[in-house]
């Protein structure tokens, strides 16, 4: 997955991280803008069933799982 260029201070929304140990980068979503490890996102919401989705006209562009889950299977939980 591309990461998106963040300034050096960006910090997960969820853990409050810059940076995890393992390759999990933040990623910044283009529809609600905000800034996560994608772990993290699928930690707090558990029925989320997608990495999101990278903009292939626009490749640092990502949209979080969040954004595109499908509201007919149920709200985030």
């Amino acid at each position: 997955m591309l990461q998106p260029v963040l300034p050096h201070n960006a910090t997960c929304l969820i853990c409050n991280k810059a940076d995890q140990p393992e390759p999990n980068q933040l990623m910044e979503c283009s529809l609600c803008w905000e800034i996560i490890h994608v772990p993290c996102l699928h930690q707090k919401y558990e029925n989320l069933n997608s990495e999101g989705v990278i903009n292939e006209d626009i490749r640092q562009q990502w949209e979080c799982p969040k954004c595109l889950h499908d509201t007919s299977k149920g709200p985030l939980q």
